[in-house]
């Protein structure tokens, strides 16, 4: 039982870290994110919403 809470600790470091490198890139590199936006491959929502979405 021990070995299956690592490793679906492991899961959710290793998830946690992706999205954080993402979001790293993104804010270093602006430019893609602006041509996936405009090739509709990102999707962009108002802050309300994002807002909404948190509750």
């Amino acid at each position: 039982m021990l070995k299956k809470q690592d490793a679906q600790r492991g899961v959710l470091v290793k998830e946690a870290l992706e999205n954080y490198l993402d979001d790293l890139e993104d804010i270093c590199h602006p430019d893609k994110v602006v041509r996936r936006i405009r090739k509709g491959r990102e999707d962009v929502i108002s802050s309300e919403k994002w807002q909404r979405s948190l509750l």
